[in-house]
C-alpha cells in the first residue's frame, strides 16, 4: 500500500523556493493549495481574513517544512493522513453508497498504522508496520488478532491512533464530518456513537495494557531558529496511558542529564475517556507546578507531554549536533490491576536526529 500513497512532490517558485531544499516529511495532497496561497501572500492579510481562509482548509501550509520553521508549538506536525472512502455526499444529511473497505491511513516517521472505521473489530483487523526495517509492508507487527503483540508495539499502536483521532478532531468542521453519526454510517445499529471518531476511540483489536508509552526514546528533529528572539526551539510529545481496567498513578516528572537544563516539561494534558460529548475527548491541561504533578488514569485514559527545546546559544547546538545529548525523561508509574499493584520507574532517553544541518546564515549572531 505504501506504493500507492508516497508519490514525489516537486515544487518550484523562482525567487522563492530554494531550489536545493530537499523536505523528508511526508505531506499530504491537501497541503498543495495552503502552500500556494501563502506564497502569494493571500494568507498575509489581518488576522481575522487569514484565520478564515485557513479555516476553509483541510490541509495546512508546506512553508513551515520549506524554511524550517515548523516547531510542533501547537500539536504534532510530523503526522500524515489519508482516508480511502468511497461514498459521497448526497445531500446534508446522508451519503451515497455503502461503507465497505474504508481504512483510515496514519503515518508518523517510520511508522505506519492503518486501520477501520468499522465498529465491529472482527469484520477487519488493523495492520502496524515499521517502514524503516520493512518497507514493503510484509509484517504486521499487530498479527490477524493483535493478541499477541508485544507492549512496545501496542503503545504504538495507541500512540498512532491517538494521533489520528486529534488529526480527525482538528480537521472536523462546523460539519462535524468525523464526530457525528449521520456521516460515518459504519455502526451496526445507526444510533448516537460519536461518528467515526466514536467508533475510532472504541476500536482496539489489540490486548489491553495497565502501562502503554508512545516511544523507548523521544526524539527531537532539526531545530529551529526564531529570528525575533534569537532563539534555537524545537517541541516534541510522548504518549502514554492505560487501556486495562484499573487504575495507574504517574508522578515525578522530571529531567536529568547533563543537558537537562537545554529542556523543559512545559505542558501536560491527561484525557479522560469518560467525558468530553460525542468524541469521547475531555481534556485537563497543566503548564505549571508539573514537577509536582500526581496523574491518575483509568481505562482508555492517556496523557501528552510536551518537552520543548530553547537555547540562545549557536555554540551549545552546534556542540549538541557532533556529539549529541544527555537528557532523560523520568517518572514513576504505579499501576494497581486486579488488585495487584506495581511500581517503575520509566526513563525515556532524549535523542536528536537532525536531518539537516543547522540552517546557520548571516542574520545568526554566534557572539
Amino acid at each position: 500500500m505504501e506504493e500507492s500513497v508516497r508519490v514525489p512532490l516537486i515544487m518550484s517558485f523562482p525567487g522563492y523556493l530554494p531550489e536545493t531544499r530537499i523536505v523528508q516529511e511526508p505531506v499530504s495532497h491537501l497541503d498543495v493549495v495552503p502552500t500556494i496561497w501563502d506564497y502569494l501572500n493571500v494568507l498575509n492579510k489581518d488576522e481575522r481574513q487569514r484565520d478564515t481562509v485557513q479555516k476553509s482548509f483541510d490541509g495546512t501550509s508546506l512553508r513551515r517544512w520549506i524554511e524550517n520553521k515548523s516547531t510542533n508549538q501547537e500539536f504534532d506536525e510530523h503526522v500524515v493522513v489519508s482516508e480511502y472512502d468511497q461514498r459521497s455526499i448526497r445531500n446534508s444529511q446522508s451519503l451515497v453508497r455503502q461503507l465497505e473497505t474504508t481504512h483510515m491511513l496514519v503515518h508518523r516517521n517510520t511508522w505506519k498504522l492503518i486501520t477501520s472505521k468499522r465498529d465491529k473489530a472482527g469484520e477487519t483487523f488493523d495492520m502496524l508496520y515499521n517502514l524503516r526495517k520493512d518497507p514493503n509492508e510484509l509484517d504486521n507487527l499487530l498479527g490477524a488478532l493483535g493478541k499477541t503483540a508485544s507492549n512496545d508495539v501496542i503503545g504504538k499502536a495507541e500512540h498512532l491512533k491517538i494521533l489520528l483521532l486529534e488529526w480527525m478532531q482538528r480537521n472536523d468542521r462546523q460539519e462535524r464530518f468525523y464526530s457525528d453519526s449521520r456521516w460515518d454510517l459504519g455502526g451496526s445499529t445507526g444510533d448516537e456513537h460519536g461518528g467515526d471518531m466514536g467508533i475510532l476511540r472504541k476500536r482496539r483489536t489489540w490486548r489491553e495494557v495497565d502501562y502503554w508509552v508512545s516511544d523507548e526514546s523521544l526524539v527531537f528533529g532539526d531545530p529551529t531558529y526564531q529570528k525575533h528572539d534569537g532563539m534555537f526551539t524545537q517541541n516534541e510529545y510522548l504518549y502514554f496511558g492505560r487501556t486495562m481496567v484499573g487504575r495507574s498513578t504517574i508522578s515525578n516528572l522530571r529531567l536529568t542529564g547533563e543537558h537537562r537544563d537545554l529542556f523543559t516539561i512545559c505542558q501536560v494534558v491527561i484525557t479522560d475517556s469518560r467525558g468530553g460529548g460525542d468524541s469521547g475527548f475531555a481534556e485537563t491541561e497543566y503548564t505549571e507546578l508539573l514537577n509536582s504533578l500526581q496523574l491518575e488514569i483509568e481505562q482508555y485514559d492517556f496523557v501528552r507531554v510536551k518537552i520543548c527545546l530553547a537555547t540562545r546559544s549557536l555554540e551549545t547546538m552546534l556542540s549538541l549536533q557532533t556529539g549529541g545529548v544527555d537528557s532523560v525523561l523520568e517518572m514513576e508509574v504505579d499501576r494497581d490491576s486486579t488488585g495487584v499493584s506495581s511500581s517503575t520507574t520509566v526513563a525515556i532517553p532524549i535523542i536528536l536526529e537532525w536531518q539537516d544541518t543547522l540552517l546557520v546564515t548571516e542574520e545568526i549572531d554566534s557572539s
